[in-house]
């Protein structure tokens, strides 16, 4: 089953801002979206790769490989959603979508934002009818305060994490307490593997003067020992010496450093190597790099005028120290299916307002073709996407506000 394991996307000063995703969801009752493998032209022959220090690297272009290969043409059907705006939805709990996962059965889980009353944890059927709910909000015992991220393992364990507390909390799928522990050197964001070894993303706490800090992700033991560094980004701004440092060092646009894990493979990205994700077994040793050409997205200045003026008047030195790059970086984030496809959004529009392109690679890294989706980018910066089986998950947020988890078939072709 494929896990996920995000660092913060640093927008200055305020990593939970939500992107507004626009476009008109009433439409998507039924979605058909051709990868560029059928409407495009794509590179034949031979799939470029090459070795550096004994690792594949696989080479991808512009256009898409044209391969003879099954399973590279893909359609989107919608078969259940569940929509914030519908009375009964709202009745049930469900009044905002800030996480979720799904098991292996399709039951959906959702958390509901911080300040929401009662109980965090809702769960859904595979057609989105309320099941259940539990992980009350408070300060108790198994009560969440911070919820800041959601996994599901193979065995179907729930674990909500913490991380402004370093705490998380691991219940059964009816709701039952299972295990809350707070490790030592705390998190960012922790997954369960299914060799029993954690894939854990978290801040260094060594220099912390220093004008830029480190994120790491490795694998640990149980008992929360690195067994092994699997990817380093060094590009994290130290704003709490902000009035320290001369010149602009905030960079405006998200940065990018992720890891995820499905199908026996981890695969990691960051912004600091650009458009190449790395490929590891579960026990980190490397297999392969993806690396991808791109067409740049310019930041635009509406956009540049619209983080500023968010600061100027609040925050006029920290507004001071931001800058912004030309372009965005090459993607936004990246999820697995259980083939181990890859599907990596990038930020370049898609067909319809408020939709990115997504580039698709199969198994061997590769890139295959393109669709086009809305997803909502919540707090943290984790992509609500997922994939499960033969189905795919997206939250949208539609025009008035309000979120709409849509849950697509995927067939391919």
């Amino acid at each position: 089953m494929p896990k996920r394991i995000l660092s913060r996307h640093a927008l200055p000063g305020n990593a939970r801002t939500l992107f507004r995703v626009r476009g008109d969801l009433a439409a998507l009752a039924l979605v058909l979206m051709g990868l560029c493998l059928a409407g495009c032209r794509g590179k034949r022959g031979a799939i470029d790769r090459i070795t550096e220090n004994g690792v594949e690297v696989v080479l991808n272009h512009l256009e898409p490989y044209q391969t003879s290969a099954r399973g590279t043409s893909l359609r989107l059907e919608e078969v259940a959603a569940v929509d914030t705006e519908n009375d009964s939805v709202a009745k049930a709990g469900v009044t905002d979508i800030y996480l979720f996962d799904v098991d292996s059965r399709g039951n959906i889980y959702i958390v509901v934002p911080p300040a929401h009353p009662g109980t965090a944890v809702f769960k859904l059927s595979p057609e989105a009818a309320p099941l259940l709910s539990f992980g009350r909000m408070g300060q108790g015992p198994f009560e969440l305060e911070y919820p800041s991220g959601l996994h599901i393992d193979a065995g179907d364990r729930v674990s909500v994490l913490e991380s402004p507390k370093s705490k998380y909390h691991t219940y059964d799928p009816s709701g039952r307490p299972l295990v809350e522990a707070s490790p030592e050197g705390g998190f960012e964001d922790l997954v369960p593997l299914d060799n029993g070894t954690l894939l854990v993303s978290r801040l260094e706490k060594g220099d912390l003067k220093g004008k830029y800090l480190a994120m790491t992700t490795g694998l640990y033991s149980e008992d929360f020992r690195l067994r092994r560094e699997i990817d380093r980004f060094t590009s994290y701004p130290n704003r709490a010496i902000f009035d320290k440092v001369p010149g602009r060092y905030v960079c405006g646009t998200d940065y990018v450093f992720m890891a995820t894990a499905s199908a026996g493979r981890i695969f990691a990205g960051n912004s600091d190597r650009g458009y190449e994700i790395l490929v590891y077994d579960l026990d980190g040793r490397p297999i392969r790099k993806i690396r991808k050409q791109y067409n740049p997205v310019p930041v635009s200045m509406d956009y540049q005028k619209e983080i500023l003026k968010r600061y100027t008047s609040s925050m006029p030195e920290f507004a001071a120290k931001i800058y912004f790059p030309a372009n965005w970086h090459p993607f936004q984030s990246f999820i697995p299916d259980d083939q181990g496809r890859l599907f990596v959004v990038t930020y370049e529009p898609g067909k319809a307002p408020g939709e990115f392109l997504w580039d698709i690679f199969d198994p061997d890294g590769a890139f295959i073709g393109r669709m086009s989706l809305s997803v909502a980018r919540p707090r943290f910066g984790q992509m609500l996407a997922r994939v499960r089986g033969d189905r795919l998950y997206a939250v949208q947020e539609k025009p008035n506000g309000f979120k709409r988890l849509t849950v697509y078939r995927m067939v391919w072709k």
